[in-house]
């Protein structure tokens, strides 16, 4: 693979320690502030597309594309898009990394438990049981939706970002959510009314979002689960480069069929 054909991405140093000071002690941090300092590890800098379809204030819903690859995490999409919007975002994040396997994972599985709690803590996040589903974090993940819910009902202005696939896929793929998705998203749609879809991806060296025309619920045709899910994947995919979303546009068109 050849290197040059991606950004660089580093943590400034004196941010990582900040962070981990306020992981320690519990002290709230502002998501906004952070992921315009870790801006400054991106080389070249990040490419915006669409500015004028970011939203100023909620109530709104974000979707965007989730990816990687080696030596790219999703996490410096989140904290681009974070960084262009103000303190009322809300970020529901994964609760812990795990393939569901034993071993390493089961350790990974609880060192990222406990980070990521920590991590949604400070931030203000909300954390939900790791896709695909397992039957035994229903609990767990009713409770996340609840969370959501109230916290919305708290803070009318509320952009929520989310990555409706739910986990990883490669740089050239998009993936389908979950089932169940569909219908969980249409239930933001009544309170954040707004959809903004955003494009992640990395070609000529640089990152790049591509903030998309919004929509609301009254461009749905059907409100079954799965449609829910093909739509907004596919707004999704049109704010996606050619290569990236071929594949996507072909079984999402004969998906309708």
């Amino acid at each position: 693979m050849d290197a040059s054909r991606f950004p660089e991405y580093h943590f400034p140093l004196i941010l990582i320690v900040k962070i981990l000071f306020s992981l320690i002690h519990l002290n709230p941090r502002s998501i906004t502030d952070d992921a315009n300092f870790a801006m400054q590890g991106i080389t070249p800098p990040v490419h915006i597309i669409g500015y004028e379809n970011i939203p100023d204030h909620g109530p709104a819903l974000i979707t965007m594309n989730h990816y990687a690859r080696k030596g790219f995490f999703i996490i410096w999409a989140a904290l681009a898009i974070a960084a262009n919007l103000t303190d009322d975002q809300l970020w529901l994040m994964t609760s812990e990394w795990t393939k569901r396997t034993g071993g390493f994972d089961q350790i990974q599985t609880k060192l990222t438990h406990w980070l990521f709690k920590r991590i949604s803590q400070i931030y203000g996040f909300i954390t939900t049981p790791a896709m695909p589903p397992d039957p035994r974090d229903l609990p767990e993940r009713v409770a996340s939706i609840r969370n959501i819910f109230q916290r919305i009902e708290a803070n009318p202005r509320t952009i929520l970002c989310m990555a409706p696939e739910g986990r990883d896929f490669s740089p050239e793929d998009l993936g389908y959510p979950a089932p169940g998705t569909g219908k969980f998203i249409y239930e933001l749609i009544q309170q954040l009314h707004t959809v903004i879809p955003v494009g992640v991806y990395e070609s000529n060296g640089c990152l790049h979002l591509n903030f998309g025309p919004s929509y609301k619920k009254e461009d749905f045709k059907k409100t079954t689960d799965k449609y829910i899910s093909q739509f907004v994947m596919e707004r999704i995919a049109r704010q996606m480069p050619m290569h990236s979303k071929k594949e996507f546009f072909e079984v999402y068109s004969h998906e309708k069929k």
